[in-house]
């Protein structure tokens, strides 16, 4: 008597992704291409808009610093106006004098100063402002 063996149907190979990818429609793959598309052009913008953003309060920064040196400047000239007899000037230079510490305080508490935000310095630049501090 012989046996005969029963075969089992073959099961096709396991397709990979992209052999998968393979059958699909042109539509589906230009949906797939545009979603990726997308999602980095988005992720692009946010990675843009935080890096422009932090610029933003480095200019502001920069920017104070030097009214404070322009400021400097002409409390110098205001003063020296003064010494010969231009009493006005004097009261010019106190006006400035309070401008200039306010935009000081700004500087080593990251507060407003003319009308913009400043950024609260980090690292040496903390203790080169402490030095300028104790002498103001």
């Amino acid at each position: 008597m012989n046996e005969t063996t029963v075969s089992r149907p073959r099961r096709p190979a396991r397709r990979t992704w992209l052999q998968r990818q393979h059958d699909r429609s042109l539509g589906s793959k230009a949906a797939f291409v545009f979603v990726v598309v997308f999602a980095l052009a988005a992720a692009n913008i946010v990675t843009v808009s935080r890096i422009f953003g932090n610029l933003d309060d480095v200019a502001a920064t920069v920017s104070v610093a030097g009214k404070l040196r322009m400021l400097s400047q002409k409390i110098a000239y205001s003063v020296a106006l003064a010494s010969t007899g231009d009493l006005s000037m004097m009261s010019q230079a106190r006006r400035d004098i309070d401008d200039f510490g306010h935009a000081w305080r700004a500087l080593g508490e990251g507060a407003d100063a003319f009308g913009m935000k400043v950024r609260l310095l980090k690292g040496s630049s903390r203790a080169d402002l402490a030095r300028v501090d104790a002498i103001w």
